[in-house]
């Protein structure tokens, strides 16, 4: 789907950040015949379209595309797609035309499954999921809670993200990130880890003093010129 320009990732940073911690997280693993088993236990069965039913009700996801934007995260959605359909399972993709239409359909909960290609800012491993999945205080910004109220783990998720707060060295952060994250990802399952993607620039041979950075908020320009 990428065309070798990513990885596999069983976290939702770059792996390296998280040092020997990181071989604590699983990941999320393809196991189709699993997957039927546990819909047939759960009263989902195959129709005569293949998608399984229940009560009168298909058995129909959503997931809402649009972060940072549509364009960069396909064929992606197609795949998950038919991955889903394989195991009866039908899914619509929505995509969302900017940052704050996708936005506005997460504050009012408008999906089942949120594609978004996140960017790990700063050599902290718990940033990003503590950006987005701590639980916000009953009175914070709607805006900046949006994550926290959709997706919170809760309690335990907290504490780890606390202990690599106050964590004094490198080793103690790694390991309480690394533990969040299992939360997320093996335990509630709030996160699907898909791929770590690589960062691409293209640029002609008279361009000169560019410095390529893996975060994109802190990529520097001010260096760069082109010879005539």
């Amino acid at each position: 789907v990428w065309r070798g320009n990513a990885e596999v990732s069983n976290t939702m940073i770059p792996p390296g950040i998280l040092g020997s911690a990181g071989d604590m997280i699983e990941g999320t693993t393809s196991d189709l015949d699993m997957a039927k088993q546990i819909l047939e236990e759960a009263g989902w069965v195959e129709g005569s379209d293949g998608i399984r039913e229940k009560e009168g009700r298909q058995l129909k996801l959503t997931m809402i595309v649009g972060f940072p934007s549509a364009e960069i995260h396909r064929p992606m959605p197609e795949l998950v797609q038919a991955q889903l359909r394989d195991a009866g399972i039908d899914m619509e993709i929505v995509q969302t035309p900017d940052t704050a239409t996708y936005e506005a359909r997460l504050q009012t909960l408008e999906g089942d499954l949120w594609a978004e290609a996140g960017s790990q800012n700063d050599g902290n491993p718990c940033f990003l999921p503590d950006l987005l999945f701590y639980t916000p205080a009953p009175d914070a910004d709607p805006e900046s809670a949006m994550y926290g109220n959709a997706f919170a783990p809760g309690t335990e998720f907290d504490q780890h993200i606390d202990d690599c707060r106050s964590a004094v060295t490198t080793e103690e952060v790694q390991q309480a990130a690394a533990m969040a994250m299992k939360v997320l990802i093996d335990d509630e399952v709030v996160v699907i880890p898909l791929a770590g993607t690589f960062r691409l620039f293209g640029a002609s041979t008279k361009v000169t003093g560019f410095e390529a950075h893996p975060s994109g908020v802190n990529q520097r320009w001010g260096a760069v010129t082109i010879e005539e």
